[in-house]
């Protein structure tokens, strides 16, 4: 089913509807985060960087690190972090960036 999310969002973004392509990738990446499906996240959060702004980006992958503290799963919290300091970077956000990074190196010591 996830997939089918990802096939349809495509088909969207094809058609130049990003809204509706953005929809179809949020409903999967909920399906996935609900069902602890790292590579699917990732995959589906790549997608979603692809479309949307950058400020909403943050939000949304803010929101895949709260998660993923949530449920104890600290690879997917790291990979959060780790695309948040990229898209903070590449948006001229370097203090911002910095305070993410130090955050993932904090959670790697343990």
């Amino acid at each position: 089913e996830i997939s089918a999310h990802i096939l349809v969002a495509e088909a969207y973004k094809a058609e130049g509807l990003s809204n509706m392509a953005l929809d179809a990738l949020g409903d999967g990446l909920r399906l996935a985060q609900c069902v602890g499906e790292r590579r699917r996240i990732g995959e589906l959060l790549d997608a979603i960087t692809q479309i949307h702004d950058p400020e909403a980006m943050t939000l949304i992958l803010e929101q895949e690190a709260e998660l993923a503290r949530e449920t104890g799963d600290h690879c997917r919290v790291l990979a959060a972090l780790r695309r948040a300091a990229k898209l903070l970077l590449g948006s001229d956000r370097a203090a911002e960036a910095l305070r993410t990074s130090e955050e993932a190196v904090d959670l790697m010591r343990g």
